[in-house]
């Protein structure tokens, strides 16, 4: 749909015409609804990395809350770096491909369009060959990816060509999951050493959120904000957001009492809780998973675990994904970023999950399976398979090591909004190699 009536095309429908057609057949506005903070606004399903998605019951309060946190923190990063002035005379061009039933597409396309008007090209899902030539021809402006697309985006060989023009991107966003800090310096390479393509980024938008608070919890600051208290750090998540507040904890049972749970100290890692206005109301039809996720005091699980340092929070691993391997904690995220950051370039996508070690007693080991680049294609199977293994040795400790094995295979399962599916690589293992089963 095109913004507000311009830039209209052959055979698309503009706002105006849709509001001009809809008069035409008669239909009646519906009347103002009288609600409260807590009345349900919406529902949106969670991801679903770890199990069936969920539907997340969203209120009114809750998106009141949101757009009055966003509102507050663009005020202050305007204060601190007072936005250029934009080198397009209509609304900003955007690219959207991420399913618009899930939080993330749902807001960036759609809700926050009501204070800030765009233009959406909007394409049926993500194909890397369509977004560069979409990015081309309609000159887009800002673009909204996850982890796993930067770095198909990185090995993709069009990338690099004269054929895709980049230069009309100001801002790109990254979010849903981890993106290495290495990543983000060779995709911003990757576009500054095409002359004035993307030379403009400084950096990649990050932040961090879920659906069961609403949309965000932290994001990136820009310099200088909060009369220069405030900064970016490379590799964070960003810093709690206004109105958000948080604990990290020691691993505890689903559904603990805050009261009794343990803080972990200064610089370790811990599952991360959340508290403020943005708290869902609870999953729809699902009273145990309510119980097991939010707490008492308006408090989330986020199932997430962080290490909160010099004011920001850093991303580690999903508490569920995390491994204990020998007595050590074991972040399969951790050893993605090292596989994925191997000097040959062998690799467009990596994922690391546990299946049972060679001792058969209950310990899940790391396993790899690994997607080739065009690099990888040309070295082989066999061996990029130990170049890989000889690199993590040299770069992680012994209980990091891969010792479930390296499995080069052709796409990573992932949800339709890119996060990794670990529990189809488990499964598949287990079929064929027996059932996947953790210790407690």
């Amino acid at each position: 749909m095109e913004g507000c009536g311009k830039r209209a095309r052959a055979g698309e429908l503009t706002l105006d015409k849709l509001i001009d057609r809809t008069k035409k057949r008669g239909v009646q506005p519906a009347g103002i609804a009288n609600v409260k903070r807590d009345t349900l606004a919406y529902l949106v399903f969670s991801s679903g990395t770890s199990g069936l998605p969920k539907a997340v019951m969203i209120s009114h309060g809750n998106l009141n809350a949101c757009y009055a946190q966003i509102l507050i923190s663009v005020f202050h990063a305007f204060q601190a770096q007072p936005p250029e002035k934009p080198e397009y005379t209509e609304y900003p061009m955007s690219l959207a491909f991420l399913p618009m039933y899930h939080t993330m597409g749902l807001h960036v396309y759609n809700f926050r369009h009501f204070i800030a008007p765009n233009t959406l090209i909007v394409l049926p899902s993500w194909d890397a060959d369509k977004v560069l030539e979409c990015i081309t021809k309609y000159r887009v402006t800002s673009i909204a990816l996850v982890p796993s697309l930067v770095f198909q985006l990185l090995s993709h060989p069009k990338l690099r060509s004269k054929e895709v023009d980049l230069s009309s991107l100001s801002g790109i966003g990254t979010g849903a999951a981890y993106l290495p800090p290495e990543a983000e310096k060779e995709f911003l390479n990757v576009l500054s050493n095409k002359g004035k393509k993307g030379g403009k980024i400084q950096r990649l938008s990050s932040g961090y959120g879920l659906s069961e608070s609403t949309i965000a919890v932290a994001s990136m600051p820009v310099q200088g904000m909060l009369g220069g208290k405030l900064g970016p750090k490379e590799g964070s998540a960003g810093v709690f957001l206004p109105g958000c507040s948080g604990r990290l904890c020691k691993e505890a049972p689903p559904g603990t009492p805050m009261e009794e749970l343990e803080d972990v100290a200064p610089g370790e890692p811990g599952e991360l809780y959340v508290q403020g206005p943005l708290t869902a109301l609870g999953y729809w039809e699902n009273e145990q998973a309510t119980k097991e996720a939010f707490l008492p005091g308006g408090w989330l699980r986020t199932g997430d675990r962080f290490i909160y340092k010099d004011g920001h929070l850093w991303f580690q691993d999903r508490a569920k994904d995390t491994l204990k391997v020998s007595g050590v904690q074991v972040s399969p995220t951790e050893i993605e970023a090292v596989l994925k950051d191997h000097p040959e370039g062998y690799l467009s996508d990596a994922c690391v999950a546990g299946v049972p070690g060679p001792r058969n007693d209950g310990e899940l080991v790391p396993r790899a399976w690994v997607v080739l680049s065009p690099a990888g294609h040309k070295a082989g199977a066999k061996k990029v398979i130990a170049d890989l293994n000889e690199w993590v040795q040299g770069q992680l400790s012994k209980p990091k090591q891969l010792r479930g094995g390296i499995e080069v295979v052709k796409v990573i399962p992932k949800n339709p909004t890119g996060k990794v599916l670990r529990r189809v690589l488990q499964d598949r293992y287990a079929k064929t190699h027996g059932k996947v089963k953790g210790k407690l």
